[in-house]
């Protein structure tokens, strides 16, 4: 059997939150470095199913940390919101979103992480924890790992607040995302600088919201457009009601991912 890898501080999953608090901790501790470890299942640059927008906190923390948003953006200025009884228009006249690929931005982070002195290893998937009063020890599928201190920052199926808290998954979370190439002339979204939420899906059975978002790939303007579904863990097991309704959903009742909207 082979012998643990040791470390200082392991964080599992090397996302914003894993990748923040590994810059973070280095900033403050340079005598850190090659001692904080990070585990990611998948390997950088990795997609991810979001619309990538960063609040203004989230650019705050960036400029806490000295690091420069130096990968494609769209600055959304104008926020709106659909219901069953009205829309919610929303205008501040500042920036209510910056707009990202997260592949890109994730990266981004990664280099910076690693630069600072971060080990991330990859396509590494932290599978469970033990602890005791000397430390702990995270079985993952790239082998075991010991630390004092453990930062579970690996997202929604997070294996570390299973161990800690006990596993109890009554919903689940789902999403479908789409990119699609629009002219920005003739895309509201973004003549507007606008993002949309819309929440009339609820009324075909879906539990949570579309979304349309302005973004930039490889140079060229497109639309982030999605839908987001939490669901009864037992309506997973057998989909095919829901995904039904999903489709129907996709296709007729929302706004924002009708494709003739601002294309």
């Amino acid at each position: 059997m082979a012998m643990p890898r040791s470390c200082r501080v392991l964080i599992a999953g090397a996302g914003p939150a894993g990748l923040a608090t590994a810059l973070y901790l280095l900033r403050q501790r340079p005598e850190l470095a090659g001692e904080v470890v990070a585990l990611e299942r998948a390997r950088h640059p990795r997609p991810k199913v979001c619309a990538g927008g960063l609040i203004p906190k989230t650019m705050l923390a960036l400029e806490e940390l000295g690091l420069s948003l130096d990968v494609p953006a769209v600055n959304v200025r104008h926020g709106l919101a659909r219901t069953e009884i009205g829309d919610v228009d929303f205008r501040e006249g500042g920036v209510l979103c910056t707009i990202v690929r997260r592949d890109e931005f994730d990266a981004r982070l990664a280099r910076a992480a690693r630069e600072a002195g971060l080990l991330i290893v990859e396509d590494c998937r932290a599978l469970a924890v033990q602890s005791d009063t000397t430390g702990v020890r995270v079985h993952a599928s790239g082998g075991d790992f010991e630390a004092e201190v453990l930062v579970g920052a690996d997202g929604s199926g997070s294996r570390v607040r299973d161990a800690l808290f006990g596993r109890s998954r009554e919903w689940v979370g789902r999403a479908l995302m789409f990119d699609i190439p629009v002219e920005s002339a003739r895309a509201a979204d973004f003549e507007n600088s606008t993002y949309c939420f819309d929440f009339t899906c609820v009324a075909a059975g879906i539990r949570g919201y579309s979304w349309s978002f302005p973004c930039l790939i490889g140079g060229r303007p497109h639309l982030n457009v999605g839908i987001y579904d939490q669901c009864p863990r037992d309506a997973v097991d057998d989909a095919r009601p829901k995904a039904r309704s999903l489709c129907a959903s996709t296709r007729t009742n929302s706004p924002a991912l009708n494709l003739s909207r601002g294309v």
